[in-house]
């Protein structure tokens, strides 16, 4: 049996989380206790300015041990870059997203991923929100297909295949 402490930093938002596993109703940074921390920050980076969060372990050596992190940058941003986020594992593996807007028309958004166990990068072309076509970091090719409305209607596999999607009036 364990109870769960949460802490707060000082404008009410929660930051750490302990398995009081040793049920002293402490928190044990360096003893028995679970404890995971969250932290979000903002740095400058190149001139540019991203906002950084990172999820915290501790463990029995009692120091704070980095287990994931994200960027999302905030300044620096472009029709050719509306976003960017980067995304890193425990194991330092970086994973980029960026998303950028069509010079010609602005409704259409490719988000292009960047994995660290692949050489292909995952593609997503979005048109007006909504999902077209995707090429995964293994090459492979969806389409889907959408009526007025933006419900999917269609969507074709890699192998060719094509599933149709049916709506349904509900009767009140």
């Amino acid at each position: 049996m364990n109870r769960v402490i949460y802490t707060f930093d000082s404008l009410g938002r929660q930051y750490q989380t302990c398995q009081d596993l040793n049920l002293n109703s402490q928190v044990d940074l360096s003893g028995p206790d679970r404890v995971s921390e969250t932290s979000q920050y903002y740095e400058q980076t190149d001139g540019d300015w991203w906002q950084v969060s990172e999820q915290k372990e501790y463990r029995d050596d009692g120091q704070a041990h980095v287990v994931a992190a994200s960027r999302t940058r905030l300044t620096g941003l472009s029709l050719a870059r509306v976003s960017d986020s980067l995304s890193v594992n425990a194991r330092g593996n970086v994973t980029e997203s960026i998303t950028a807007l069509d010079a010609t028309d602005a409704r259409i958004r490719t988000t292009t991923t960047a994995y660290p166990d692949s050489t292909n990068a995952a593609v997503t072309l979005s048109v007006n929100g909504l999902s077209v076509r995707s090429t995964g970091k293994d090459a492979l090719i969806y389409r889907q297909g959408y009526d007025a409305l933006g419900r999917q209607v269609a969507s074709q596999a890699p192998d060719g295949g094509i599933a149709s999607h049916a709506s349904h009036r509900v009767r009140p």
